[in-house]
């Protein structure tokens, strides 16, 4: 497994945070508890952060959220206490790695803010690999993310996690009717991470927004320009919360992780 990067490479994670949550009703669902300790955004953060080849961390957040207000403030007093302990051990932890960048109103803005946000701290991007994770995705541990990456770099191509689609695909008019069975030969539903060097995926979604384009990933922005871009087999665990019931199964999950790893390893 890569431990670190090479030839002076490295790896930001960028984090999109900044929607609505329209569809999850009430309440933003990235601040609903996955468990005691921690809430919904919180463990893609921990994961990431405690991977030695991930450099920095940028959540393009929602300015006017106040659960964010208060997220970034305990964030901050939290790297005050632990740089007070000197205690070098901790620097593998959110408080160090995480910045939070102003998102926008689209996904795509988020993510496009936050390039523009590392394009001005950073001289030289020719090295840089981009991480692409969704707030909502709590599941993924680890191990999911350092075994992406570790797939990315050696094929060094933008890469996408995904899962091959096994059940029967039917589609619909607009009153539900069925209209017929689409194939599912070739079809898989794409995941986050997703992992594009620097200059591709700021290339792509520059030309999707100053295009009005709208896309729902960015590895569709790749696809535009007609870039490579390489899937990579993904986790049942690592779904999306969407709507309420989503985070009854994601809390099941992420308290007994172990249970749902490497069942299907021989598959």
């Amino acid at each position: 497994m890569v431990k670190e990067l090479k030839n002076n490479t490295e790896l930001y994670a960028i984090i999109p945070a900044a929607g609505k949550s329209t569809r999850y009703k009430k309440s933003n669902k990235l601040f609903d508890g996955i468990d005691e300790d921690l809430s919904v955004i919180e463990p893609s953060l921990v994961s990431l952060s405690s991977l030695g080849v991930v450099n920095k961390i940028i959540v393009g957040y929602d300015e006017s959220s106040k659960d964010f207000s208060k997220l970034i403030d305990s964030f901050g007093k939290l790297k005050n206490i632990i740089t007070e302990s000197l205690d070098n051990n901790d620097i593998n932890t959110p408080h160090f790695k995480t910045e939070f960048v102003k998102g926008g109103i689209t996904r795509q803005e988020t993510v496009f803010n936050s390039l523009e946000y590392v394009k001005n701290i950073k001289i030289n991007t020719d090295n840089l690999w981009i991480l692409v994770h969704d707030a909502a995705r709590p599941c993924a541990i680890s191990f999911d993310f350092l075994e992406f990456i570790n797939k990315t770099i050696e094929c060094n191509t933008s890469s996408v996690m995904g899962l091959p689609i096994s059940d029967t695909i039917k589609k619909v008019d607009k009153d539900f009717n069925l209209i017929k069975t689409v194939s599912r030969e070739n079809m898989w539903v794409a995941q986050t991470p997703q992992m594009f060097k620097f200059d591709i995926i700021y290339k792509s979604l520059k030309h999707c927004i100053d295009n009005n384009i709208y896309v729902t990933d960015e590895s569709q922005a790749l696809e535009i320009l007609g870039y490579n871009c390489r899937m990579h087999m993904g986790r049942p665990h690592n779904f999306k919360i969407t709507r309420k019931s989503d985070l009854s199964f994601a809390r099941c999950i992420h308290n007994h992780i172990a249970d749902y790893l490497f069942l299907d390893e021989e598959d």
